[in-house]
């Protein structure tokens, strides 16, 4: 299945638990169509990259704003496809 980075602008202070009601409606709000993989928080850029594996960009957008339903919703700066993986284990 493809894999899909999603950039999300925060405010800051980031605050972890501020954005459990969101995280808890993200993933249940996954099917078998888009799954929210992990995040990863660079709060000096006051950015979220969310990793997703989904069928298309459109499965995410989808899975994001049913969530966006039930909980606040997270904007979107940008939603990318990762056509390559590339491990520093590759260059030893």
């Amino acid at each position: 299945m493809p894999r899909f980075l999603v950039e999300h602008p925060t405010v800051e202070p980031f605050d972890p638990e501020a954005v459990t009601p969101t995280a808890r409606a993200i993933k249940g709000a996954c099917s078998a169509d888009a799954y929210w993989v992990r995040t990863l928080v660079a709060p000096a850029a006051r950015r979220m990259y969310c990793e997703w594996e989904a069928k298309d960009a459109q499965a995410v957008l989808d899975a994001l704003g049913a969530a966006g339903k039930v909980a606040p919703e997270l904007p979107v700066a940008g939603i990318y496809e990762i056509t390559m993986q590339v491990s520093g284990e590759d260059f030893r």
